[in-house]
């Protein structure tokens, strides 16, 4: 059973719904939100209650337009992650709570930092998924930068290629789980986490297509707003072997704090590396320049 709880559904002003869940003490102020991973759901924050509940911190997530029971939003954009954020904030009473963020959700997390600094008190982003932009492509490993690359250039072709990368036949995935780092194996191995990871996954594709829409989204067109510098503190953490970590790196010379940890895309929920993401997310704030 997942340690996180429902919590009503939101309704936007233009139908839509968002659907939202808790970790952490319920009696406490929300201390934090969760953005999840590209294709995932709110269920994704489940894996921190450990963390949530030793340090006191209540966290709520919410699944993005099309993800799991969330409506889809036609025309989404990045910037459009603002004011969502700032519905979900406001309905469960917080103030200037941390924003937590996985992959793309990473990315999601970043454009609050840049859009909205005066909704959250700071980002912290996990292997946060980088922009289509040269220069960051460059450092990246080079079957990655491709595929990314042909979200712009070559949309049918990149489409094919999502649905072999997200597919749940079994064969297909064992062929994946070959190429993944021992720490992220381990990750999917783990009699508690496992679990919650595969629940969220599952929750996230009851849309067709939510992990191409939203990765389109995020590669195929700028993102629209400067990421060289941030009026809220940044922590970019990354694991040593995530295709994504030179975009960690670039964030980190746009004042962002650079943290590192072993292992590649989803090591990230380990519980040392959960409890350091939950630990720097509340940590007292200092001003920054």
């Amino acid at each position: 059973m997942s340690p996180a709880r429902d919590l009503p559904p939101l309704t936007r002003p233009d139908g839509r719904t968002l659907t939202l869940c808790e970790v952490g003490p319920a009696d406490e102020p929300v201390g934090a939100i969760y953005l999840h991973g590209t294709g995932s759901s709110r269920l994704e924050v489940a894996p921190y209650a450990v963390a949530a509940d030793t340090q006191g911190v209540r966290i709520v997530a919410w699944s993005r337009p099309r993800h799991g029971a969330s409506t889809a939003q036609e025309g989404r954009r990045l910037s459009d992650v603002v004011e969502d954020a700032r519905a979900v904030i406001e309905s469960v009473g917080a103030d200037r709570p941390a924003a937590i963020g996985l992959s793309g959700g990473g990315s999601h997390t970043i454009a609050l930092a840049a859009l909205a600094p005066e909704l959250i008190s700071r980002a912290v982003t996990v292997n946060a998924g980088a922009p289509a932009e040269p220069e960051i492509l460059a450092l990246m490993p080079a079957q990655m930068a491709k595929t990314i690359g042909l979200a712009a250039t070559k949309p049918g072709l990149f489409g094919l290629l999502a649905s072999i990368m997200q597919s749940r036949n079994p064969l297909l995935r064992k062929l994946a789980e070959r190429q993944l780092e021992p720490e992220d194996r381990a990750v999917g191995a783990d009699p508690v986490v496992g679990p919650l990871f595969e629940a969220s996954a599952a929750e996230g594709a009851q849309q067709k297509g939510a992990w191409l829409e939203e990765a389109r989204m995020l590669w195929a067109r700028p993102w629209g707003f400067p990421i060289d510098h941030f009026d809220v503190p940044v922590h970019a953490f990354a694991g040593a072997k995530d295709p994504f970590r030179p975009f960690a790196l670039a964030l980190e010379r746009a004042g962002a704090t650079f943290h590192e940890f072993p292992g590649g895309h989803i090591s990230g929920f380990t519980p040392e590396v959960m409890d350091e993401v939950v630990r720097t997310a509340v940590a007292p704030t200092l001003s920054i320049d």
